[in-house]
C-alpha cells in the first residue's frame, strides 16, 4: 500500500502528491506483459458500467475502462471490491497517472482497443488525477446522418448531432447471459444535422442520463464509437466502447449549434430508411 496516502473512504488511491511525480510514464504503445513496474499517463476515454457475471469460480462483479494517450489505447478491467472502489471514483474524459495492475494478452473478441494487452487492476493500482494538458483530447471522424444509410448494420462509426427530441426512460429485461432477468433503462432520442436527415439514437448506460425529456434547449450530443443498427430503418446506438460528450468544445458541435439555432430548427427533417 502507499503508507501515509491511504485515505479512508472513496479517496483511498487516489494520490494528491505522489513521490514520483517527476517519473517518466510509459507510452501505452510500449506495455507488454514484460513491463515490470510501470506508470501511464493517459484520458480515460470509455467507463463502462457494473457488470454481473457467474462462473466455476462463483460470481463476481466487475467494470471496464478505456485509456488512450498519443500512442495508443489499452482496456483495463476492475473485480468484485476494486470495482466498488473505484466505480464513483473515476471520471471519463478525465487525465490520470495510472500504475499498477496485471497486464495480459487482449482479449480481442471483446476489446476494440490498438494494444494487444489488457491490464487487470488489484489493490496496487493507483490513479492520480492529471492536468487536461497532459494527454491528447478524444479526436472523432464525423459521419454525417444522411451517410450511415448506407453504412452496414454494426459498422462502429463516430457522429454528432442536436438532440431534436428525447424519449423518456425506458426499460428492458435482458434476455440472455449473466444479467438474464435484470431490467435495464434506455433512452431513445431523434438527433439531426445539416445534411437534413434525422435519426434514432438509443442511449444505454450512463449516456442514458446526458439528455432529459424535459429539456427544450436542444442539445448538441457527439458520440465515439456508435453502433449501426437497422430494426425499423437504419438507426444508432451506444455500445460499451462508447463515449458520449453534451455540447463538446469542439468547432463541429459550434458549427451545429449555430446552424441549428439559425436556420435548422425550423427544417423539415426526413429519417433516414
Amino acid at each position: 500500500g502507499g503508507g501515509g496516502f491511504q485515505g479512508g473512504g472513496r479517496s483511498s488511491g487516489i494520490l494528491q502528491m505522489p513521490d514520483d511525480s517527476g517519473a517518466q510514464a510509459t507510452p501505452i504503445a510500449s506495455l507488454t506483459a514484460y513491463s515490470g513496474k510501470w506508470t501511464i499517463q493517459a484520458r480515460l476515454v470509455v467507463k463502462g458500467t457494473m457488470r454481473f457475471y457467474k462462473n466455476q469460480k462463483g460470481e463476481g462483479r466487475l467494470f471496464n475502462i478505456d485509456l488512450m494517450d498519443s500512442s495508443s489505447d489499452v482496456r483495463g478491467t476492475f473485480f468484485n471490491d476494486d470495482a466498488d472502489k473505484w466505480m464513483d471514483v473515476l471520471e471519463v474524459n478525465k487525465v490520470y497517472r495510472v500504475s499498477g495492475g496485471n497486464i495480459k494478452p487482449a482479449n480481442k473478441q471483446y476489446n476494440q482497443t490498438k494494444s494487444d494487452w489488457e491490464i487487470t487492476f488489484g489493490r496496487d493500482t493507483t490513479f492520480e488525477p492529471c492536468p487536461e494538458s497532459s494527454a491528447p483530447k478524444v479526436t472523432y471522424q464525423f459521419v454525417k446522418i444522411d451517410q450511415i444509410e448506407t453504412l452496414d448494420t454494426n459498422t462502429i462509426i463516430d457522429i454528432i448531432g442536436v438532440v431534436q427530441h428525447a424519449d423518456p426512460l425506458s426499460e428492458i429485461t435482458v434476455k440472455s447471459g449473466a444479467n438474464a432477468g435484470n431490467k435495464i433503462s434506455k433512452r431513445d432520442v431523434t438527433i439531426v444535422d445539416s445534411s437534413g436527415k434525422s435519426i434514432r439514437l438509443t442511449l444505454w448506460d450512463g449516456a442514458k442520463d446526458l439528455v432529459q425529456e424535459t429539456d427544450t434547449s436542444a442539445p448538441v450530443i457527439a458520440i465515439k464509437n456508435c453502433k449501426v443498427g437497422d430494426f425499423q430503418g437504419k438507426n444508432v446506438s451506444t455500445t460499451r466502447s462508447s463515449m458520449a460528450e453534451v455540447n463538446p468544445d469542439m468547432p463541429e458541435a459550434h458549427n451545429l449549434r449555430g446552424w441549428y439555432d439559425f436556420q435548422g430548427k425550423s427544417v423539415a427533417f426526413t429519417s433516414v430508411g
